[in-house]
Parts: C-alpha cells; sequence; structure tokens
C-alpha cells in the first residue's frame, strides 16, 4: 500500500473519533502520527500535490507533532506551501497558525537564523 492510501485510510479512522477525545486516549490519531513519522519524507511531495484542503486541515491537528518527532523541515514548508491552494480551509481553521506552530518545533540552522518562531505561543 502506498503512502496516500495508507494515510487516507488511517485518517478515516481518525475521523470517526470524536475531537474532544483525550489525547492519551486517541489510539487512531496516535497511529496516523506513527505512520507518518515513519514516511517522513513521503509527506511533502503528499500535501503539495495530492492532498485536500481537509486533509490539510486534519494535518494541522498534528503537524506540530511530526516537526517535533522528526525535526523535517521540508515537511513543515510543504505544509505552508500545500495550506496556500485552500484560502478557504486555511481561513476557517486557521492553518497558517498550525504551521508556525510546527516551525517553532524545529532545531535545525535556519531555526537559528531566523528565530521568530522558536517556541513562541504561550501555554497555560
Amino acid at each position: 500500500m502506498d503512502f496516500k492510501e495508507e494515510f487516507r485510510k488511517l485518517l478515516e479512522e481518525r475521523k470517526k473519533v470524536h475531537m474532544e477525545m483525550p489525547w492519551d486516549c486517541n489510539e487512531p490519531l496516535h497511529a496516523l502520527i506513527k505512520f507518518v513519522v515513519e514516511n517522513v519524507n513521503e509527506l511533502p511531495k503528499f500535501m503539495e500535490t495530492e492532498a485536500t484542503g481537509d486533509e490539510l486541515a486534519w494535518i494541522s491537528e498534528f503537524i506540530d507533532d511530526i516537526a517535533e518527532q522528526t525535526n523535517y523541515r521540508p515537511a513543515v514548508e510543504a505544509y505552508f506551501k500545500a495550506i496556500e491552494k485552500f484560502p478557504q480551509e486555511s481561513n476557517d481553521y486557521n492553518l497558517r497558525f498550525f504551521g508556525e506552530v510546527a516551525e517553532g518545533y524545529l532545531d535545525d540552522e535556519e531555526s537559528k537564523k531566523n528565530p521568530r518562531t522558536k517556541k513562541h505561543w504561550v501555554v497555560y
């Protein structure tokens, strides 16, 4: 099974779980994140060429986890490029914010040169 098929299968399972489900009990979400982390090099192409606006909205739920666990800047950059193609979803779900949060988890040379997003949000 290729990345797109497996991703969409796991996403359908995630969609069956209520949004208010506690993080630690959300097994479909954890399975989706695990799959994406293990195949992170496939994520940028998928987001830029295959993902729908709805799928990007769901990816926003865990793009920060992907950034934190993989430190893979191409995934975050592809996310920003991909959301530009879907202004309605980007606006409705504030997708840029989630990308900025993800960017804050990256720890690489680019982050050191441009610390504007480095953990700039406030946690209560």
